[in-house]
């Protein structure tokens, strides 16, 4: 999706308890939502939630996704690498969004997350990108 100033970008926050995002166009925040996305409870409660959120925003396909979690220590998972590569190969229901998902999955401390024992909550410079490129 694209607008005459530029690309139509989702952002998404996935979290332990909900999911978030936000829709920008042309540089703006156009829509913000969140959905119940209770990942202790398994992993279908990401994927309803996404169903969910992916039917107020119906141009999900021709959009950018930027990606960030915290989801991936919740109970459900023995370990946070194991956290990262469930929600990756969950998120979004496209299967070419990821340019750089098998990167995320396979080196969880490359991952852009907040739960990644430092005491920022900035991805490193070299994280993977999660733009979806159509």
């Amino acid at each position: 999706m694209k607008t005459s100033a530029g690309p139509v970008v989702i952002g998404w926050d996935i979290g332990g308890a909900h999911l978030k995002g936000a829709l920008l166009e042309d540089g703006r925040v156009r829509d913000v939502a969140q959905w119940p996305c209770e990942l202790w409870r398994g992993l279908s409660r990401l994927d309803d939630a996404f169903t969910t959120a992916l039917e107020r925003w119906k141009g999900w396909r021709q959009a950018l996704h930027a990606v960030t979690m915290t989801g991936e220590m919740a109970d459900l998972f023995p370990h946070r690498e194991a956290g990262v590569a469930a929600i990756v190969s969950r998120a979004l229901p496209l299967e070419d969004c990821w340019a750089e998902s098998g990167s995320a999955a396979s080196d969880a401390s490359r991952a852009p997350t907040a739960n990644a024992n430092r005491d920022d909550m900035t991805a490193p410079r070299d994280a993977p990108s999660a733009a979806c490129t159509g």
